[in-house]
């Protein structure tokens, strides 16, 4: 499905350096813990090095207005030799590694998805792997195994914008359930040209949950007046 829709050239098709990992361990398992896939993970692990020293480095997390230009150059010199020296190796092993071995596989996965696995150095919010949105869509994934399916075409399209509307709210630390609530009275009163005021990124979380907690609270009390 990824394929298919990228091939349209309107997106990027970035690959996961997790998927690929896990098919060395895999292997190195099988090994007894020896043997060549170890020196994969290694390398794998000086790419991760890189990311993580380069974030650190230009407090992409915590920083607003962080160099990104700077960072996306740094990324790629770094990880640069880096991917060389895996390639290299991927390329001695699987003249040597009969495909159908752990490890034959692993490097054939690995060079098949090159390209996709190097996609994220051009990206400023792309990263080595895939692990966020798959953590993201987790939720959804196990649910989808209690209800079968979406009972139709308009189901799955609902389902599709309603998990988008709360994991979006979730990463950007706003509680789903306020986020709806202030949803469903704002926007019916704001213009078009006003929704990216209430797109989850402009709100302030902390402030959104007082403004909630604080009419919960008053309602809370009507209640209990009206039962006395």
């Amino acid at each position: 499905g990824y394929t298919s829709i990228t091939a349209q050239k309107t997106q990027i098709h970035a690959g996961c350096w997790v998927h690929a990992r896990r098919k060395f361990y895999d292997a190195w398992i099988a090994s007894g813990k020896k043997g060549k896939a170890e020196e994969m993970l290694i390398l794998i692990r000086k790419l991760y090095d890189v990311e993580s020293t380069l974030r650190e480095k230009y407090n992409c997390a915590t920083k607003p207005d962080w160099d990104t230009k700077g960072f996306l150059q740094e990324r790629k010199q770094g990880a640069a030799p880096v991917l060389e020296e895996i390639r290299a190796w991927l390329l001695d092993v699987y003249k040597r590694e009969p495909p159908k071995t752990s490890l034959g596989e692993a490097v054939t996965y690995t060079l098949n998805e090159w390209e996709r696995l190097i996609a994220y150095l051009e990206v400023l919010w792309f990263t080595p792997d895939n692990n966020v949105v798959e953590r993201a869509i987790r939720p959804f994934t196990l649910g989808r195994k209690n209800w079968v399916i979406s009972g139709s075409p308009r189901g799955a399209y609902a389902s599709a914008i309603l998990y988008s509307i709360v994991e979006t709210a979730k990463s950007n630390d706003i509680n789903p359930y306020y986020y709806f609530r202030y949803l469903f009275e704002q926007l019916p009163v704001t213009p078009e040209e006003d929704i990216e005021r209430l797109m989850p990124w402009s709100l302030d979380a902390g402030e959104l949950a007082q403004a909630f907690a604080k009419e919960d609270a008053i309602i809370s009390l009507k209640a209990k007046s009206s039962n006395q």
